[in-house]
């Protein structure tokens, strides 16, 4: 639902230089988010009946909490984009702090207390709710001194018409983003055992989810330089930039679980889950491209491509259904991941390479980040390889543990990693 609530017209926000004109494109997201929720609470007098289809009545008690849970989620995010454009970076963070902070005491607290689904979703609810009231101050604050005056109702359709393809081609975009990263667990089910699908969500869960996090970090910052960039024609070079940050801070990481993971999470979680470690080794190429790619997406936003970026989604979305039901039907998991590590590698690669050529990112500067930090990784996974010759999950895990300081440390003293500049 979350890709529909908005429109996606909240995407549009960085656009336009007039803050009038961007504020109003908050009201509208804001708007299309009202009515949405209103439409939705229309389901609510058929609880009961939702819950028969279900198959569990306790849902009934529930249905209700979908339109303001919603509701909540987009009204934080959408309001956090509107601070990103005006550079509140700190209070973003400090949001996300109490959402996170919130949300894991109410839940826990209520765990104690008596399990059941009230903690999970008020957690949720109360959690996002804070953060909204964290951001509320300065929001209004740069929202009214935006708009400079009443809002405008020619100006609220200019802004509908001029960035209409944010509902035609990103809405779309995005529930098929977000139907992708549901789809492996619920086919892997289909073919295989639910014990199965849990050591594949382990596997990338604990990868992936560091990563996103770090992505998610530059991503803030990047659409809005982006945006300048692109009109002082510069953005080759700051998305030049970002993707070979990317890169390093992803590549060695990952390199080093593929070859290490099995160890590594034998030691750290139990032999149980040596297997989700020995599956990095399938899907690693995949999240090393998966999270470089994470920021470089609004590159689709930036240059008013969302044509591609509905072609780009729905191409993810054929590849990792077809290698998983290919996989699938050969009854070995390993093949399986392998097509699917190999599939969703190759689409990933494929946005990676169009968005930076459509920010028209040198074939050597893209190359280069590639051999500059696989040069530089090969020593460390080649000792790190050397270290599960040796039979011993405590001795693979320091030297993965090392290998990771070493790098971290070369990263400190020889890259201005805190710092995204265009003018390089």
């Amino acid at each position: 639902l979350a890709p529909f609530a908005t429109l996606r017209y909240e995407d549009s926000l960085m656009l336009p230089e007039d803050g009038r004109k961007a504020a109003h494109g908050y009201l509208l997201a804001l708007g299309s988010l009202i009515v949405v929720c209103l439409l939705i609470s229309a389901i609510i007098p058929f609880s009961d009946g939702i819950a028969e289809l279900y198959g569990d009545p306790s849902v009934a008690a529930w249905v209700w909490t979908i339109p303001v849970v919603l509701f909540l989620n987009r009204i934080m995010k959408i309001s956090e984009l509107w601070l990103t454009r005006e550079e509140k970076f700190s209070r973003i963070t400090g949001g996300q702090v109490i959402q996170s902070t919130t949300m894991t005491a109410i839940r826990v607290g209520s765990g104690l207390v008596k399990a059941s689904p009230a903690g999970l979703i008020f957690g949720l609810a109360i959690g996002q709710l804070a953060a909204f009231i964290y951001y509320l101050k300065r929001l209004v604050q740069t929202l009214r001194r935006s708009l400079s005056g009443p809002p405008s109702f020619d100006t609220a359709r200019f802004m509908a018409a001029r960035y209409r393809r944010f509902p035609l081609f990103t809405m779309p975009a995005g529930v098929l983003s977000a139907l992708t990263t549901q789809l492996p667990a619920l086919l892997l089910l289909y073919y295989f055992d639910l014990r199965t699908v849990g050591v594949y969500s382990q596997a990338v869960g604990i990868i992936l989810i560091p990563l996103s996090q770090v992505a998610v970090v530059v991503t803030q910052v990047f659409f809005v330089r982006a945006v300048e960039a692109h009109r002082a024609g510069r953005l080759h070079v700051l998305a030049g930039n970002v993707h070979r940050r990317m890169v390093m801070m992803t590549l060695m990481p990952i390199v080093i679980m593929m070859i290490a993971g099995g160890d590594v999470f034998e030691f750290m979680f139990g032999a149980r889950w040596r297997p989700s470690g020995e599956y990095v080794l399938y899907l690693g190429v995949w999240i090393l491209f998966t999270a470089v790619s994470g920021p470089l997406t609004r590159l689709f936003d930036v240059l008013e491509r969302q044509r591609l970026e509905l072609l780009t989604a729905t191409l993810m979305t054929i590849v990792i259904a077809a290698s998983i039901i290919v996989g699938g039907r050969t009854g070995s998991i390993v093949t399986t991941l392998l097509l699917l590590g190999l599939g969703g590698a190759f689409v990933r690669l494929c946005q990676v390479l169009l968005l930076l050529r459509l920010a028209r990112v040198s074939w050597s500067a893209i190359t280069g980040a590639y051999l500059r930090y696989g040069f530089l990784t090969a020593p460390l996974a080649a000792g790190v390889w050397a270290a599960t010759l040796l039979d011993s999950t405590l001795m693979t895990t320091l030297a993965a543990g090392a290998a990771g300081a070493v790098f971290g440390l070369y990263v400190l003293v020889n890259e201005k990693l805190l710092g995204v500049r265009t003018d390089s």
